[in-house]
C-alpha cells in the first residue's frame, strides 16, 4: 500500500472455536470506516489462541517478546475492556489524528467468516503525510476474537513510551465512567462529549520530526483542526507518560554545535588531503629511487660482463701462445 508499510501480521492467529475444530481466518481485509454500531466489536468470550502466538502480557508492554528486528510489541486485554480499547483507537486516531494535516490514518477490518455483521480483526495504519511522501509510523492490529493487540512499525518503541500510557489512562477513565453499565456494552454518547480526553498528551508522539525554531519559541503543536482546539490545554494540564518527551528541534544552540562539527570535519578533510599529497610525493620519490637502482644494477651487470669477456680473452691468448 503506502511507502514504508510494514507487515501488520507478525503472527497469523489460528483460533479454536466452540466446536473444538481449528479455523483459520479469511484473509479478506478491506479499507473501511469504523462502524457506528460498536456491537460489531463486542465479544462474549475470546477464542483460545493456538499456533505460534507468543504470550502477551495483560495491558502492559514487554519489548522482549519479539526480536528487535521485528519492530513489534503485543499485549492482551479482557472481553469487558476490548471495546474500550477499540473506542480509544477510534477517537484518538481515526477521529482526531485522521483530521490533521500532517498525518493520515487508514482503518481496515476483516469480517467474521460466520457473520458479516461481526468483526474479526482491525488494522489501523498511522502515517506521516507530507506533500511529497507518506511514511508509515506504526500499524496497530486488534485481534477481536482473542483480545490480542499488536503494534508494529518503525516507531513502535516511541509508541510504547508516549502513546501506550495515555491510551491505558483513556481506557481506565472510560471503564470508570458512570455510563459504564452494564459491562461489555457500548458506552452512551455522553461519554464522548469531551474529546480532550482522547487528545491528551497528543504532541508527545505526534510531532514534526524536524522544526527550525528559536530556543524560546518551541511550539507544542500546530495542528489547528476543530477537534484539536482543546488539545494544547489538555496537554499542559496533564501528562500521563513518566518520560519527558524531547521534541526534535534545530535551535540556535544546536545550529552552533552543527557548525562546530562542520568545522571539525572540514579540518579533518584538509588534513587528509595534505596526507594524500605527502604520501603521493613519497611514492614518487620511491619510484625514482627504484629506477636509479635498476640503472645501477644494469651498469654493474654490464661492467661485470665486460670484465668476464676480457678475462676469457686473456686465457685464450695464453693458451694459444703455449
Amino acid at each position: 500500500m503506502e511507502q514504508g508499510k510494514e507487515s501488520h501480521d507478525t503472527e497469523d492467529e489460528t483460533t479454536v472455536v466452540a466446536s473444538g475444530k481449528s479455523e483459520t481466518k479469511s484473509p479478506c481485509v478491506r479499507i473501511t470506516k469504523p462502524s457506528k454500531d460498536l456491537n460489531r466489536y463486542l465479544v462474549d468470550k475470546f477464542n483460545q489462541s493456538t499456533g505460534k502466538s507468543k504470550n502477551a502480557p495483560f495491558e502492559a508492554i514487554d519489548l522482549g517478546i519479539y526480536r528487535p528486528s521485528a519492530k513489534c510489541l503485543a499485549f492482551s486485554t479482557s472481553e469487558d475492556r476490548l471495546l474500550l480499547w477499540v473506542t480509544a483507537f477510534l477517537y484518538r486516531y481515526y477521529e482526531i489524528t485522521g483530521n490533521t494535516t500532517d498525518y493520515k490514518v487508514v482503518w481496515e477490518e476483516q469480517d467474521s467468516p460466520s457473520s458479516a455483521s461481526k468483526c474479526d480483526k482491525i488494522i489501523i495504519h498511522l502515517l506521516a503525510d507530507s506533500s511529497t511522501t507518506e511514511e508509515q509510523l506504526i500499524a496497530i492490529t486488534v485481534f477481536v476474537t482473542t483480545g490480542r493487540i499488536q503494534v508494529q512499525g518503525n516507531k513502535f518503541e516511541e509508541w510504547s513510551i508516549y502513546e501506550f500510557p495515555v491510551l491505558l489512562n483513556i481506557v481506565n477513565t472510560l471503564n470508570d465512567h458512570p455510563d459504564r453499565q452494564p459491562l461489555n456494552q457500548p458506552l452512551t454518547s455522553s461519554a464522548f462529549e469531551d474529546l480532550s480526553l482522547f487528545g491528551d498528551s497528543f504532541p508527545n508522539f505526534f510531532t514534526n520530526f524536524v522544526q527550525f525554531v528559536g530556543d524560546d519559541d518551541i511550539p507544542s503543536s500546530n495542528k489547528g483542526e476543530n477537534k484539536l482546539a482543546t488539545l494544547t490545554t489538555a496537554t499542559n494540564a496533564q501528562t500521563v507518560s513518566t518520560h519527558d518527551p524531547e521534541t526534535l528541534v534545530v535551535s540556535p544552540t544546536r545550529l552552533k554545535s552543527i557548525a562546530t562539527m562542520r568545522a571539525t570535519l572540514g579540518q579533518l578533510e584538509a588534513d587528509f588531503s595534505q596526507f594524500q599529497i605527502v604520501s603521493s610525493g613519497n611514492i614518487e620519490q620511491l619510484k625514482d629511487k627504484i629506477v636509479q637502482h635498476d640503472r645501477m644494477i644494469k651498469l654493474q651487470q654490464q661492467s661485470s660482463d665486460d670484465h668476464s669477456s676480457d678475462f676469457l680473452s686473456q686465457i685464450k691468448s695464453m693458451l694459444g701462445s703455449n
